[in-house]
């Protein structure tokens, strides 16, 4: 209690009241003393003045008439006075008549410190004041001490009655007005503090003191209800933390669980005790845990990243779950010791789904057989293999021959059919462990491993060629199919699933173009020519990177004048380290790996620039350039393509010709009619090129707006040859049907690859309108043919 009151600020109080009370009184005192002091030594000086003058005027006398005697009475008298120490008479020669000490000046009552005063005694004789001696007086200094002593006790006495008055009264004044409701104030917010209840001070006095007090209950009103609003929210973060449907919970940075919500324990089937404490890690298979140390400790998560872990956990049943932990570190924790933020998510259902849909990534929609990726990814597993047990692999690739013709004639369904049954026969001679896919369209691909992987694939084509040979019956048709089929080794042909597969497709594409119905194992030829093949490919990447590619141009004759009345543009790529590239080789790179269709932008650029500078040259403004349409080019944007590039280099699109194949007529894709009558409203005519081979239909020359027909070489080249006569016989009546029919349809007919003088008069002789080769002019560069007179072809077969 006496620490509380050296602490209180009544304490402070009278510290203060003591301090201004010496503060202004003591310099008043100190005043009140020097005026005092001053004052009485005044007041005794006057007085030691008065016995001077007395005494001095009445011991004239006795001096003037030497009365000795009545100088020592009076001496004695004198020093009779309080203060007097000593007296003394002189004469007027300063001897001593008389003199008388005071018994005090022996015992020391009148002090050590004494002051002298003299006066001259004087007589008056005739008229002037005669000295006749001195009165001499010696004062003590004590009773001038005391008397201001006595005078300042009485001034101290009072001072301190009236401080300790006043200290009194402020010690009441403070206590009633200050100290007390401070005191009261302080009570109450003491049992605020123990007992957390928000307790009020009753106080009415509307002074400062009061209006503390007022602000102090507001304050506690006000603090009440903050603290029922956190209360409140509390207890509905407490609900929603423990009734989520969401599995939460806090371990700190040894993996030690703090804390887990209702919902957690629900769904695990654990009771809080069984967890709190214990280690997360205990909850994972010992199988699945190092994906769960992958999980980096909460210290060392940056504040505001959030980490996430897939691991399984064992409920309380023993069932494993398989989930995802999202954490972040909690950074408003008080403790010391990190603690995280932890969401846990059963994906148990999502992982089924993603084993399904992974499942149908990796699977053929229509057969459910593997598709491409995943016969890709079980190759890649079974090459693994494979080379760790230094064994062989098979892959045998398959392609339907003429599946084509069954989705034309008989439709999409009857394919799908056949591709079903197809399957379905292949899989009836497979064995556990072979992989089977289908990469789309009427490509199959079957792996195979083993001891006997030579023998067994071999065996395994025969069986499917003949198994596939067995007629379908489709909507009580009898349908026949064929397939050809290309196998390749591992290791000895490839090294990856990848090469496998696109070696053992070349061997496929070798069969196919040796026959069909059959199959060819992969060997260094075939790899010779996939080699070009990736050789070819890439001078065309290069090609097209560097404007390598360009246009020779083979000039068409009108048989009749012999006048140059066209070019074809035919397709050139000079390699500048390997030279001039076969156009064949181009193409048929190009169609299959889809370069074809930027080649063919490059190549009408070209035609068309040529087909500007022809109108320009005064020899040739009326000739026409013929370029050749690949079928992968006929897609909905072509016309606005042409129509683009006729008005970028301002030419006639009558003196456009495109030449296509039957081919491109056959696949008749969607809206190649619509493409083709387009491209002949803008003014270009179409040219079928290679006419008489294939399956030369009249329908497509009926359904398509064909105006130029040109008989393929095949023909033309028995012109003139010692054949049999019977070939030359038909191949003369074939020509001209092809003319006389293409004539009655308005169709200008051209007799390509026209090599000999013989083959040119007899074309003239039959009639023929137009013809182009050799004979008439080799493809050269387009510069070649310019400001040349158009009737000096003759002279050019002649050079």
């Amino acid at each position: 209690m006496l620490d509380f009151l050296e602490r209180s600020i009544q304490r402070k109080f009278l510290a203060i009241m003591f301090l201004a009370l010496v503060a202004v009184n003591g310099p008043l005192l100190a005043i009140f003393f020097v005026v005092s002091s001053d004052s009485i030594k005044r007041e005794m000086q006057a007085k030691h003045e008065a016995i001077l003058s007395v005494n001095s005027t009445a011991l004239s006398k006795p001096l003037w008439d030497f009365d000795f005697a009545n100088l020592d009475e009076w001496a004695s008298t004198i020093v009779l006075n309080p203060g007097i120490a000593k007296v003394e008479i002189l004469d007027d020669s300063n001897h001593t008549v008389a003199k008388a000490v005071s018994q005090k000046v022996m015992s020391g009552a009148l002090g050590s410190i004494f002051e002298i005063e003299e006066r001259d005694i004087t007589r008056s004789n005739a008229g002037k004041q005669v000295r006749v001696g001195t009165l001499r007086i010696t004062y003590g200094n004590k009773q001038i001490n005391e008397a201001v002593w006595g005078e300042v006790g009485k001034s101290a006495i009072l001072f301190i009655a009236s401080t300790i008055a006043v200290l009194i009264a402020a010690v009441f004044a403070n206590r009633m007005m200050i100290a007390g409701p401070l005191s009261r104030l302080t009570s109450t917010i003491n049992a605020t503090r123990r007992d957390g209840k928000r307790h009020k001070i009753t106080l009415s006095s509307a002074d400062e003191i009061g209006q503390v007090a007022s602000n102090f209950n507001e304050m506690q009103d006000k603090l009440e209800d903050d603290q029922n609003v956190l209360r409140a929210t509390y207890e509905r973060m407490t609900f929603l933390y423990n009734n989520t449907p969401v599995m939460l919970y806090s371990v700190d940075d040894d993996d030690v669980i703090h804390a887990v919500s209702d919902y957690w324990l629900f769904a695990t089937g654990y009771r809080k005790d069984e967890v709190i404490g214990r280690r997360f890690i205990e909850f994972v298979p010992e199988s699945r845990q190092d994906d769960y140390r992958r999980k980096p400790r909460i210290s060392r998560v940056r504040p505001g990243d959030v980490t996430e872990t897939t691991c399984a956990f064992r409920g309380k049943d023993g069932n494993l779950i398989d989930v995802m932990i999202r954490e972040a570190p909690d950074q408003e924790s008080v403790s010391s010791v990190p603690h995280s933020l932890s969401v846990m998510t059963d994906i148990s259902t999502l992982k089924a789904v993603e084993e399904a849909m992974r499942g149908l990534a990796l699977t053929d929609p229509l057969t459910g057989l593997l598709n491409r990726a995943g016969f890709t990814e079980h190759a890649d597993q079974e090459l693994e293999s494979a080379r760790l047990n230094d064994a062989r692999v098979a892959v045998l690739f398959l392609d339907l021959d003429r599946f084509k013709w069954v989705n034309d004639n008989l439709g999409h369904s009857a394919g799908d059919h056949v591709l079903q049954t197809v399957s379905h026969r292949i899989q009836s001679l497979l064995r556990d462990g072979d992989k089977f896919g289908r990469f789309g369209g009427d490509e199959f691909s079957v792996l195979i491993s083993g001891d006997d992987v030579t023998v067994r694939a071999t065996a395994l084509a025969g069986d499917i060629n003949r198994i596939l040979s067995q007629p379908f019956k489709l909507d009580g048709r009898r349908l026949t199919i064929s397939t050809s089929v290309g196998i390749s080794f591992y290791p000895d042909n490839a090294a990856t699933a990848d090469e496998l597969l696109r070696t053992s497709d070349v061997a496929m594409y070798h069969r196919k173009r040796e026959g069909r119905n059959g199959y060819c194992l992969f060997n260094k030829k075939l790899g010779s020519e996939a080699s070009r093949y990736l050789e070819v490919e890439q001078f065309i990447a290069d090609g097209l990177s560097n404007d390598w590619f360009d246009l020779h141009f083979q000039p068409v004759v009108d048989l009749k004048s012999e006048e140059i009345i066209g070019f074809e543009g035919l397709l050139r790529l000079d390699h500048p380290d390997e030279g001039a590239i076969r156009p064949d080789e181009i193409i048929a790179t190009a169609e299959q790996n889809g370069s074809i269709q930027e080649i063919g932008d490059r190549v009408l650029d070209l035609g068309i620039q040529q087909l500007k500078r022809l109108a320009e040259d005064p020899h040739l403004s009326e000739a026409y350039v013929t370029i050749n349409l690949s079928a992968a080019q006929f897609l909905p944007g072509l016309p606005a393509k042409l129509a683009g590039k006729f008005m970028h280099y301002g030419v006639d699109p009558g003196k456009l010709v495109l030449e296509i194949t039957e081919t491109v007529l056959m696949q008749q894709a969607p809206g190649l009619e619509h493409i083709i009558d387009a491209i002949r409203d803008l003014g270009c005519t179409f040219a079928l090129d290679d006419f008489g081979t294939g399956y030369s239909s009249l329908s497509y020359i009926n359904r398509f707006p064909v105006g130029i027909v040109k008989i393929d070489r095949s023909f033309i080249s028995t012109l003139g040859q010692e054949t049999d006569e019977a070939v030359a016989h038909k191949t003369l009546t074939l020509i001209e049907g092809i003319r006389l029919l293409s004539h009655q349809l308005k169709i200008k007919v051209i007799a390509e690859g026209i090599e000999t003088e013989t083959q040119l008069r007899r074309l003239q002789i039959m009639g023929m309108d137009a013809g182009q080769g050799y004979h008439l002019g080799r493809p050269l560069p387009f510069d070649a043919y310019l400001s040349e007179a158009s009737g000096a072809v003759a002279e050019g077969r002649r050079s």
